[in-house]
């Protein structure tokens, strides 16, 4: 099978994400293409079954199957099966990543800006647990290796270079309580990120007070002091 220039550009950027919704394929491309063509791309992938379409409530999602990682400019790694626990997570965290890389683009004292996803986070990560260890992992122990490192990476990263000078800054979305020694735990990887210069600042969304609040607490008990900013989702949203 073989795709125009156009139709690889499209696959690529749903790759980037995962999953998305047409509706953020079309902010994101961000006029490059027709709503239009958008629409006829989506239709066609999915009957070639390049994509699958599924439905929750009114809002339709999309994601790549085999076919569609082997046609991709950059494979990655073969993206999980959806949880729907997780999906309203992860396409919140796609309406901010998205809407991040449109007001960047907009920025004229910005010289150059990179969105991360977490799926090219984790590829990253996997990359360099390759080659360490001189070999490529089998397919469970991938499997089971995207998953711990799923747990330590944030949901996405923006990377911006003013006038010489680059920022990293990483988000989390946090929509509900995780246990108190998970937060232990996130909190003393991002500590040795930051000490390792992976980061500068580590903005939290959060679903409620409570959750900042146990977040905070945590930071306190392991007198971790690291560039940190909560927001309530509400004011993000």
């Amino acid at each position: 099978m073989v795709l125009n220039e156009s139709q690889i550009y499209i696959l690529d950027c749903i790759n980037k994400f995962g999953v998305l919704t047409t509706q953020q394929l079309i902010k994101y491309i961000d006029g490059k293409f027709s709503d239009v063509y958008i629409y006829k791309i989506i239709t066609h992938f999915e009957k070639l079954e390049i994509i699958k379409k599924e439905k929750l409530g009114k809002r339709k999602y999309f994601y790549l199957l085999q076919e569609g990682f082997n046609l991709s400019s950059n494979p990655m790694h073969i993206f999980r099966t959806i949880k729907l626990s997780e999906l309203n997570h992860d396409l919140q965290v796609n309406d901010f990543l998205i809407q991040q890389t449109l007001e960047l683009k907009n920025q004229s004292s910005i010289d150059e800006f990179e969105v991360l996803t977490e799926r090219e986070i984790v590829y990253e990560h996997l990359s360099e647990a390759d080659s360490k260890s001189h070999r490529q992992f089998g397919s469970t122990n991938k499997s089971n290796l995207v998953r711990n490192i799923r747990r330590n990476v944030p949901d996405g990263v923006i990377s911006y270079t003013s006038n010489g000078v680059t920022t990293n800054i990483a988000y989390e979305l946090e929509l509900n309580q995780k246990y108190v020694s998970r937060y232990r735990q996130k909190m003393k990887d991002y500590r040795n990120e930051f000490l390792q210069g992976r980061y500068d600042a580590l903005i939290y969304m959060c679903n409620g007070k409570a959750i900042e609040r146990k977040i905070q607490s945590v930071l306190e008990e392991l007198d971790i002091n690291i560039n940190i900013q909560f927001i309530q989702i509400d004011e993000v949203f």
